[in-house]
């Protein structure tokens, strides 16, 4: 590679340009004119003169469309390889004699055609930057017979949306946004001149009123805001709040002034679709689109985009609106006049548009093309909005960067809450001004942190809050309540009993003294004291009384909260769970399943507790040896994990380790060394944990031994038995440890044996702590055949030549 146009890790504009010519001269002037002229369409312009580090670097790219230049001479060798690849979106063939590349290049569905100057290739490129543009925008399908939504139901990802508008909308702070986003866009565009450009007239001559203007422009506000929206980039959202307020704002008041205007009942928009999205569109079913919406009164133009490619099926969608549009929840407008191509007729839909299919049918005349009609719906889905109000009860301060904030905790993005809580507590006057604000916020960072398992700053946090709550507040007062109530969680999970007794003791009292008579609120309190217990008694080891407070809260539950509230599902969890120490997994399966129903419905698909239960399920099914369920749920909960911005490596090691234990579990010995090898990979390139890894080369090399492979399974085992016992032997106050093993031997050999001869095994050698369970080993009934039971006594002070390690808790027969 001789030159690249950007050096950053993530790039915001989804597609780059890839220019491969073996005569590239990157200090020649008329190259430098022409990468600039592709600049102006592509920030991202990388050029190679190498094939083979060309491929190289294209292979190795995984989220990014790629518009490939070549030169013909290069172009017949290197095709064939890089065509089938998905993220080649289009190649472009750049030589001085078009005829001789034109015939072999008509066997390519990908290549767009074959130039002989630059300004060819940047018309036809900014024509397909435009489709792939519409091709990407962000789609959910929601199937009218989903299993998992019923029909007129909408799933929560779109009341999250909502709400994430909302908390967006919330943020008046103009100018320093406005400050912050040309910041950030000057950084990232550092080194393109046009887009700077661009950048300096926005900071000069921006106002509200041209937020329309702005986006309808091919330049880095749309380019930008369209991937941030694309991708939920709740950072890069963040970034743009100030505009996306200005946008959705400008089509409020132009919908609210075209009120008594008449206007086009059908709209139209053309654009490519991925087949598999494709085929989950039903009849009755509904389509939600998280950006702005572009749409157009000319169907001429629209049928334009209907362009298929072998990822792609063509759709135009027809769009049956209404006069009426202040009956529904998303405001949209013709902005003919405001936009920077009056020629499209262009209808503009603000973010979070919902619509219902109601007819999918074949276009004639052209293949793999489909009109699909729909219908702009003012459905409410009455439990999504019951589930709305819930979610926001947990926010008690709507306005501001605190809604953001505590809409990142709600949703299970920890990280993100706690960047924004961050920024909160840079104000100053915070402590002075408002001490029970800054409370709450030393509250929920101490609740985020817990969640993400981080104790030691989660008590800090917890504490911070309490100082405050106790020197402003009575003795008695609901949030001391609280705060105590989440220090003896803490407590509890990192089983420290005394203490989370100390703290729960604490609000059980300010509740008795607040409430004397039972009604609702005496139950709510009821509720999470009984809650509180249930989790002291898990730790404690007594499941039996843990799960008669967990049942007792279930029904405090059913009383007095709506069906969607959230809560439902954790109760749920927790009485599986407690099933499931009892070693009842039938029933505690039947309460995984009803949390698992909840969640789905209340939690986005990345949440940590929606994966946290998915794996609960799977290792159910797993102890009732029912394994084809079991990897079902532990690949679906692999699938999360690995999308999910919250979850830890070490977790995803875990999850391929189980996995491999469930396909070893089937005796598919084969089928498990794959996963095994993924969870080495994680532990021994991220994980740093000795232990674990000891116990998955353990695994692995028993599976390495049942398929014959010795020398492999004997390296494995002998080496990770090793750090085993190191490790335990550096956890364990005991020094010695007293195990059993019974036998049979041939009478000649037990002779051998009284006579001070040694013993030795070949194979590995399996015994047990309880001496009960020695004779487990044992052939009775057998001629010429003694039985004997050893003692054997083990030292972890003493170095030996064969390793041995205590597995009780890793071992399928604990």
């Amino acid at each position: 590679m001789i030159n690249s146009t950007s050096n950053r890790e993530i790039n915001l504009e989804n597609c780059i340009v890839i220019w491969l010519d073996a005569t590239i001269n990157q200090t020649d002037n008329a190259t430098q004119s022409s990468v600039n002229d592709l600049r102006h369409i592509v920030d991202g312009v990388f050029t190679f003169y190498d094939l083979d580090q060309c491929i190289d670097y294209i292979t190795d790219i995984n989220d990014e469309k790629v518009f490939f230049i070549i030169s013909g001479s290069i172009g017949i060798d290197i095709v064939p390889l890089i065509h089938e690849l998905q993220h080649i979106e289009s190649i472009y063939v750049f030589c001085c004699n078009t005829h001789i590349h034109e015939q072999w290049s008509k066997h390519y569905l990908k290549i767009r055609g074959v130039y002989n100057h630059i300004h060819s290739i940047c018309y036809q490129l900014k024509r397909d930057i435009i489709q792939l543009s519409r091709n990407s925008i962000s789609i959910q399908v929601i199937p009218s017979n989903s299993g998992q939504y019923d029909n007129n139901k909408l799933p929560v990802s779109f009341i999250y949306l909502q709400i994430l508008r909302n908390a967006l909308f919330q943020l008046d702070d103009f100018d320093i946004a406005k400050k912050e986003m040309i910041e950030f866009c000057r950084q990232y565009y550092v080194t393109n001149i046009s887009e700077l450009r661009l950048i300096d007239k926005f900071e000069a001559n921006y106002e509200p009123t041209q937020a329309i203007w702005w986006y309808t422009g091919n330049s880095f506000v749309y380019k930008m805001l369209n991937q941030a929206l694309r991708s939920q980039d709740i950072d890069l959202l963040y970034k743009f709040r100030f505009f996306i307020k200005d946008l959705h704002v400008q089509l409020v008041t132009l919908c609210i002034s075209m009120l008594n205007t008449p206007n086009t009942n059908i709209l139209y928009r053309g654009q490519g679709m991925r087949r598999n999205e494709f085929l989950q569109l039903q009849q009755n079913g509904f389509l939600s689109f998280s950006n702005f919406l572009s749409t157009t009164m000319d169907k001429a133009l629209a049928e334009i985009y209907v362009q298929t490619s072998q990822d792609t099926v063509g759709v135009l969608f027809e769009i049956e609106g209404s006069e009426d549009v202040v009956k529904y929840n998303t405001p949209f407008t013709c902005i003919e006049n405001l936009s920077h191509f009056p020629i499209e007729k262009e209808v503009l839909f603000s973010m979070g548009s919902i619509f219902r299919i109601k007819s999918i049918v074949k276009i004639e005349n052209k293949e793999d093309c489909y009109r699909v009609k729909l219908m702009l719906t003012d459905t409410e889905d009455e439990e999504l909005i019951t589930l709305g109000k819930c979610l926001e009860k947990d926010i008690v301060d709507k306005n501001g960067l605190f809604y953001l904030a505590a809409l990142m905790r709600v949703i299970g993005k920890y990280d993100k809450a706690i960047y924004f809580y961050q920024l909160l507590l840079k104000n100053s006057s915070l402590e002075s001004n408002n001490p029970l604000h800054l409370s709450i916020i030393y509250n929920d960072i101490g609740w985020t942190y817990k969640e993400q398992e981080d104790y030691t700053k989660a008590l800090e946090f917890y504490r911070k809050a309490l100082d405050i709550d106790e020197k402003y507040l009575p003795e008695n007062h609901e949030e001391i309540a609280t705060v105590c109530s989440n220090i003896g969680t803490v407590y509890c999970q990192q089983h420290m009993l005394d203490e989370a007794f100390i703290y729960f003791e604490r609000v059980t009292k300010i509740h008795q003294s607040r409430y004397q008579n039972h009604h609702i609120l005496d139950q709510r309190y009821l509720l999470k004291d009984t809650k509180n217990m249930g989790a002291v008694h898990v730790e404690k080891g007594d499941y039996s009384k843990a799960l008669n407070c967990f049942l007792l809260a279930k029904q405090i539950e059913n009383e007095i909260l709506p069906a969607s509230q959230i809560g439902h599902g954790y109760t749920h969890k927790n009485i599986g769970g407690t099933y499931f120490k009892l070693s009842k997994y039938d029933e505690a399966l039947i309460h995984f399943h009803k949390a698992l129903k909840i969640q789905t419905r209340t939690l986005s698909d990345q949440h940590p507790c929606l994966i946290e239960l998915n794996e609960s399920i799977a290792i159910t099914y797993l102890k009732l040896k029912n394994y084809e369920q079991a990897l079902s749920y532990f690949k679906n909960t692999l699938n999360m994990a690995r999308n999910s911005s919250s979850t830890n490596v070490s977790f995803i090691a875990k999850t391929y380790k189980n996995i491999g234990d469930t396909y070893t579990a089937q005796k598919e010995y084969e089928k498990s060394v794959e996963p095994y090898n993924q969870a080495l990979t994680l532990h021994n390139s991220v994980v740093q944990d000795e232990w674990s890894r000891a116990v998955l080369y353990t695994s692995m090399g028993m599976t390495l031994w049942i398929l014959g492979k010795f020398e492999d399974s004997l390296d494995n085992m002998e080496k990770e038995l090793k750090k085993y016992r190191t490790k335990q032997h550096s956890n364990s106050s005991e020094k010695k440890l007293i195990v059993y093993r019974g036998l049979g031997l041939p009478n000649d050999e037990f002779e051998k044996l009284q006579k001070g001869h040694l013993i030795s095994f070949s194979e590995f050698l399996s015994t047990s702590e309880k001496q009960e369970l020695a004779e487990i080993y044992v052939q009775h009934g057998l001629n010429d055949i003694q039985v004997i039971f050893f003692e054997i006594e083990l030292d972890y002070t003493i170095q030996t030549s064969t390793p041995f390690a205590q597995i009780s808790e890793q071992s399928q027969f604990d």
